[in-house]
């Protein structure tokens, strides 16, 4: 069987006679140095990349650039952008976002910004971006709201009164 086809069109295929586009393979495709390798292939009709590292295989990484190292997913499952994760252990998996300033969190409803986190050196900071309520919840039931005028609501979903900024 041959195992490598190229067509008239230019497309190579690797385990395939048949590629339909530049580089077509069939199985996994690895690149590797002395100590670690990176897999990307299919598997159980699953798409994965794969990072190892065979000095400390239980430490592996893998690390998305730029023109410099932007995020980086670590064997835990920590996921670090703008830095290394950081982990707190004790089962716990993190989100680290790190900037040379503030870093944020947008959080959007189809292409909409609705919410946003973001922490400076002075404080850290959360909210709703659109005319829309703040809401925190405990055993799946709303316990408090800060809705769109500023009010405070405990216990209710309406402001009762005039008073503005009043805790009901």
């Amino acid at each position: 069987t041959q195992a490598m086809t190229l067509d008239s069109s230019g497309n190579l295929g690797i385990g395939t006679s048949s590629p339909g586009s530049k580089l077509e393979t069939v199985g996994i495709i690895r690149a590797s140095s002395g100590t670690g390798q990176l897999n990307i292939g299919i598997t159980g009709g699953i798409p994965y990349i794969q990072g190892y590292d065979s000095v400390t295989s239980g430490n592996s990484q893998i690390a998305f650039y730029t023109n410099a190292e932007r995020m980086r997913l670590d064997s835990s499952g920590n996921l670090g952008i703008g830095g290394s994760p950081f982990s707190y252990g004790g089962g716990y998996t993190d989100l680290w976002v790190q900037a040379s300033t503030s870093p944020v969190i947008d959080l959007a409803v189809s292409t909409t910004r609705t919410g946003t986190f973001y922490a400076s050196s002075s404080a850290v900071t959360f909210g709703s971006v659109a005319a829309v309520p703040l809401i925190a919840y405990t055993a799946n039931t709303e316990r408090m709201r800060i809705d769109s005028s500023g009010n405070v609501l405990v216990g209710g979903t309406a402001a009762r009164g005039t008073t503005a900024g009043a805790a009901h």
